[in-house]
């Protein structure tokens, strides 16, 4: 699993360049990314078919899950994305996030690893 890294404290900006790049540089088929409105901030996803079909499924026989089994997400943490116990981007959507923030905040201001 890859974590990005974001140098700067803030984002430059706030959240919309970035989920504008990564929309607009997106490939055909691939949802669309939004700010995850949470206390620690983050990004968001919905889950692809058939993926949301078979959360939704479990949602319905288990009371515990709730609406953030629908999405793939990473929350802040020590200015690192990471996706907890939650379901995670995609590498692809992974690396188009990382893409988005670098071109907006500078390529030397985000970087990444992999978590071993």
């Amino acid at each position: 699993m890859k974590i990005i890294k974001v140098l700067p404290k803030t984002l430059k900006g706030g959240y919309k360049p970035i989920i504008n790049r990564f929309n607009d540089t997106k490939p055909p088929g691939c949802n669309p990314i939004r700010e995850l409105c949470v206390w620690e901030g983050g990004f968001e996803i919905d889950l692809e078919e058939p993926f949301l079909e078979d959360a939704k499924l479990k949602m319905i026989n288990n009371p515990i899950l709730d609406k953030n089994s629908l999405v793939r997400q990473v929350r802040w943490s020590d200015g690192k994305l990471s996706n907890f116990h939650y379901n995670s981007l995609t590498e692809e959507q992974t690396m188009l996030l990382f893409q988005a923030l670098q071109f907006i905040l500078g390529e030397e201001n985000v970087v990444w690893f992999d978590l071993i």
